[in-house]
């Protein structure tokens, strides 16, 4: 399994969560962007996923997803692997964006748990 397979996988969990929907439909999520670090493959659980919230330098709020910890029994990582931006710049969006990172990265590190084996 890839990173950009868990994250499409904590996408899918998040998608069953009630609020989910009108998080998305708040946000106009202008676009999402994997960075080229997701193709990485993990063979190894000790890892998080965390998620971060920004102004853009010029326009938009940016969440930012991140990988930190042993990916693979030799390999450390500690960096970004999907960006997600919406041109929104209002507080109720920052905070939006926040919840909307947040819940991919609570349901990435849940699918870990749940699935262990899987990266073992």
């Amino acid at each position: 399994m890839t990173i950009k397979d868990l994250i499409l996988k904590a996408k899918e969990m998040a998608l069953k969560e009630n609020e989910f929907e009108d998080i998305v439909d708040q946000l106009l999520i202008e676009y999402q962007m994997f960075d080229p670090k997701s193709e990485m493959e993990l063979h190894n659980p000790k890892f998080t996923v965390k998620a971060s919230t920004s102004h853009g330098a010029s326009e938009g709020i940016y969440a930012v997803l991140n990988i930190e910890g042993w990916v693979n029994p030799n390999t450390t990582i500690n960096d970004r692997v999907l960006t997600i931006k919406t041109l929104r710049d209002d507080k109720m969006s920052f905070f939006a964006m926040g919840r909307y990172a947040n819940l991919l990265a609570y349901c990435a590190n849940e699918f870990v748990r749940e699935n262990i084996d899987l990266f073992l």
